[in-house]
């Protein structure tokens, strides 16, 4: 029988389900693999098989002493961890840093509108541990459990961890339907957002299907965020208010340590190649017109070099398995699609019978499949 993953999940479970708003949010599992010092620099990733024994070191290694512990209305514990004694800061590379818990992004992001994004029920969601929040110079950290371990392990066997599915090849029974930026471009950037929807894919235990919105640099990748024009850094923001809640420092990258080469939206699936059967990715629905049944990745944009949103950036639709998952790739002007000759920022001006009107430039992405709609 197929696992439903609960909401209670999802925190930790983020392989199989991405919790996305705004900027996009697949850091969760991404964070969690950036505290374990087993971990190849260069996405070579290797997980041994851990005995009772040595998942319980582990433990001790991630599960730090708290001030405060919390629960959600999920289930969910979160412990908050001076700021100082975060396991992250066991990266070598972060050996006499100088971060505190005041720092924040030298720059505002611009507001971008989501004027013509979200279908008409679409609900926005919150992130964040609300009223129960963390005293300051301190954060929260997911309880990581043994089970957790069991689950990351079998995960991290399996996961394709470069969104550039040109730049290493695809393990097998990896399946992707993805909006990207042409691989080999000489185009630079320094950030990507966009609204991404949230799905609930029945998935068995060894299988995953995500949504994810991503950034690669050679063998660097952050799903996702923007660099600190001043100090280079990676952040990461969600919300309509931007509230920052991930930080990459650019010297822990090679590539990414300036800026991007490649942007992608879309999904990802997996399922053992020995083992029948499709997972669901998105909704299950491949794209169609009825937009309320689909994954979606609306008001796609990146940073320019200049640190300006822009959706001038030209991409193309792919996957490798047209049979079961679909992607639909376009921009949208008030209704009227038309990609080709379309060019600046999100904005332009035109005249209707003499009277100027400003026009709204979105890029959608539309993925998913397995089940097809009648």
């Amino acid at each position: 029988m197929k696992h439903k993953w609960t909401k209670s999940q999802l925190s930790l479970s983020s392989g199989q389900i991405f919790l996305v708003q705004r900027m996009a949010l697949k850091i969760v599992l991404s964070f969690l693999f950036s505290l374990l010092p087993i971990i190849d620099g260069h996405g070579d990733t290797t997980f041994p098989k851990l005995e009772d024994l040595g998942r319980r070191k582990q433990l001790g290694h991630l599960n730090k002493p708290s001030v405060k512990t919390v629960k959600t209305e999920y289930g969910d514990i979160y412990e908050c961890v001076d700021f100082y004694k975060q396991p992250a800061f066991n990266h070598p590379a972060l050996k006499n840093h100088n971060f505190h818990p005041q720092m924040r992004p030298s720059f505002r992001m611009q507001q971008v509108s989501s004027a013509h994004t979200f279908p008409k029920d679409a609900k926005s969601i919150s992130v964040g541990l609300k009223d129960k929040s963390c005293p300051v110079g301190t954060v929260p950290i997911t309880r990581v459990k043994e089970d957790h371990l069991k689950r990351i392990e079998s995960l991290m066997m399996n996961y394709t961890s470069k969104i550039d599915p040109h730049s290493i090849p695809l393990k097998p029974g990896t399946n992707v339907a993805i909006a990207q930026t042409k691989p080999g471009g000489s185009q630079v950037y320094y950030g990507v957002g966009a609204n991404l929807s949230l799905h609930n894919p029945p998935v068995f235990s060894y299988e995953y299907s995500s949504g994810q919105l991503g950034i690669q640099g050679g063998p660097d990748s952050i799903q996702v965020g923007w660099t600190d024009p001043m100090s280079g850094n990676w952040w990461l923001e969600v919300g309509p208010d931007y509230t920052p809640i991930g930080f990459w420092p650019n010297r822990i990258f090679t590539s990414l340590a300036k800026s991007g080469s490649y942007v992608a939206c879309g999904g990802e699936a997996y399922h053992p190649p020995d083992i029948p059967g499709v997972p669901h990715m998105g909704s299950g629905f491949k794209p169609s017109r009825h937009t309320n049944f689909n994954a979606y990745c609306f008001g796609f944009f990146v940073l320019n070099e200049q640190h300006k949103v822009t959706v001038k950036v030209r991409t193309e639709g792919y996957t490798n398995a047209p049979q079961f998952y679909g992607i639909v790739d376009e921009f949208i002007v008030r209704g009227f699609l038309d990609k080709d000759d379309i060019a600046g920022s999100g904005n332009s001006d035109v005249q209707v019978n003499g009277t100027n009107i400003s026009l709204e430039l979105q890029h959608r992405v539309v993925y998913g499949g397995t089940q097809v709609l009648s």
